[in-house]
């Protein structure tokens, strides 16, 4: 008797195991399908990038995305009347480490890609980890910067939260993510990822927002695409050293006051020292605020290049 339970909880583990590993392999077979057709990769003088371009407009914007991320990054609504191009950083999906590992050569690897796609100039719009590549673009290049936006962006050296455990495994995110999902249900997996109330209402109150949210959560799969240029920014941000004083394009500067990952005072250090700075400061916002704020910071950023007559009208 005893070995026939043994045998059928055997027999239903392994169902289950196998029901578990088919669903992977459908979700893994799909998503890394649509990470290749929603991209291109271009051969540059540094190497290859892969970007993703969206928009008919000539007037562009280029789109530096956080850490860990790629050109399918969420975070960043676009802006009207301008074209987006998105590169993923290297190191990140099909961008190589080679093509440039510090903040002054991935630089490069911005200013290699707009010379192969013919584009003289842009709006700069850096988010969180992408602040440094884009603030040494910005001073390396800067008469092919029109503007500059940095969202809740690094700015001083930093350590940051060394995720690469539990970012080694594509089959253990997709794990973790899903279980997560089912177990909690939405509002307690909000409520874990925003600890304040005001913002977890800002999310539940919007299904869009949820969804986003959650969309954000699966950008980080598959870490093994993601984890080289993870691991390159957390050994290039603890001791960031970068051409601050040759900055000249006009710079907006939002950031929230509750932001944990990257701390306010990095806003501040940045407001201090560009001489065309502005600085937009929204209470009560952590490292969620394109999502959780996202109304806002639109605003802003369109009111910033409107005054300047970048964006077409």
């Amino acid at each position: 008797m005893l070995n026939k339970i043994i045998l059928g909880l055997l027999l239903v583990s392994g169902i289950g195991a196998l029901g578990t590993w088919w669903a992977y392999a459908d979700f893994s077979g799909e998503r890394r399908e649509g990470l290749v057709a929603g991209s291109q990769v271009i051969d540059t003088r540094v190497g290859p990038v892969e970007y993703h371009f969206e928009g008919d407009s000539d007037s562009v914007l280029l789109f530096i995305h956080g850490t860990p991320g790629g050109y399918d990054a969420l975070g960043f609504p676009g802006v009207p009347g301008l074209s987006t191009l998105t590169p993923s950083r290297p190191g990140y999906l099909r961008t190589p480490l080679a093509s440039g590992r510090s903040p002054e050569e991935q630089a490069d690897a911005y200013a290699a890609l707009l010379d192969a796609l013919d584009i003289d100039y842009a709006v700069v719009v850096g988010l969180s980890g992408g602040g440094p590549s884009a603030l040494a673009f910005a001073g390396l290049y800067p008469d092919r910067v029109v503007a500059l936006v940095m969202l809740e962006t690094v700015v001083d050296s930093i350590t940051l939260d060394p995720l690469s455990a539990w970012l080694s495994s594509d089959l253990g995110v997709w794990l973790t993510l899903s279980t997560a999902r089912n177990l909690l249900g939405e509002q307690d997996l909000v409520r874990m990822m925003l600890p304040d109330p005001d913002n977890q209402q800002r999310v539940l109150v919007s299904p869009q927002a949820t969804r986003e949210l959650f969309d954000m959560m699966w950008a980080m799969w598959p870490p093994s695409q993601r984890s080289a240029g993870f691991e390159n920014d957390l050994q290039q941000f603890t001791a960031l050293d970068l051409p601050l004083d040759d900055v000249r394009a006009p710079t907006l500067i939002v950031h929230g006051t509750a932001d944990a990952s990257v701390p306010y005072y990095h806003a501040q250090l940045l407001a201090r020292i560009l001489p065309r700075a502005r600085l937009h400061t929204i209470k009560g916002a952590d490292h969620f605020m394109p999502l959780t704020h996202r109304g806002e910071v639109t605003e802003t950023i369109v009111r910033f290049l409107n005054e300047l007559a970048v964006t077409q009208q």
